[in-house]
């Protein structure tokens, strides 16, 4: 199956941000996590047959409270991205891998004293490692790398989500959240005049260590 040029664009995800194991350590103690999940990638065009597509994503971010409802969280995370296309009995799958940092800011609310719920946004930078696109159609398939009509090289998007955040221990904790990354830029590298920007909903669960 052959791709057009605006099926191979792209998506952002996904770095897991939090805060500290409690409330209290969240306004005294930087902490760190290491977070891994599901990224439900897709774009904003109009396509017959667009679908997301369903990949990981692992990283780790240091959270530094400025002020008790306050914080910062810097995020780097590998992310696999993409879009899927099934139309017409053809299958496709638009496969593009990116290095994610995120510096997001963080409020922090108590739901108990080892319990706390964060919300978070800010700007989302990604580079991208590779691109590759896989199709089958009657029972054939193919793969192909993106090539010189794949998405740019880089990508900024704005993050937005929420964590809840369960300390088990002084220094160690659970994390679980969702964060949603919409694509600032046009990723369509092909030279069409069509715009294509990048949208994913990333799904995680990661270990939350107090470092301060």
């Amino acid at each position: 199956m052959t791709m057009t040029r605006c099926q191979t664009t792209i998506l952002v995800l996904t770095a897991a941000t939090v805060a500290a194991t409690s409330p209290a350590a969240a306004v005294a103690q930087n902490s760190l996590t290491v977070a891994g999940g599901l990224n439900l990638a897709s774009v904003t065009m109009e396509a017959e047959g667009l679908k997301s597509a369903t990949r990981l994503a692992i990283g780790a971010s240091l959270a530094i409270p400025m002020s008790d409802r306050f914080g910062l969280h810097l995020g780097g995370a590998y992310s696999q991205k993409g879009f899927a296309f099934d139309a017409f009995g053809a299958k496709a799958t638009t496969a593009i891998d990116y290095l994610e940092l995120t510096a997001l800011g963080g409020m922090p609310f108590a739901l108990g004293e080892r319990a706390s719920v964060h919300l978070v946004a800010g700007p989302a930078l990604a580079f991208k490692v590779s691109c590759g696109v896989s199709a089958s159609f009657m029972g054939e398939e193919a793969s192909q790398d993106c090539g010189d009509d794949g998405p740019k090289s880089m990508d900024l998007g704005l993050a937005g989500g929420a964590r809840l955040e369960i300390g088990l221990s002084e220094r160690i904790g659970l994390s679980v959240g969702a964060l949603y990354n919409l694509g600032l830029t046009n990723m369509d590298g092909s030279g069409d005049e069509v715009s294509i920007k990048s949208r994913v909903l990333a799904v995680q669960a990661g270990i939350v260590y107090s470092i301060g």
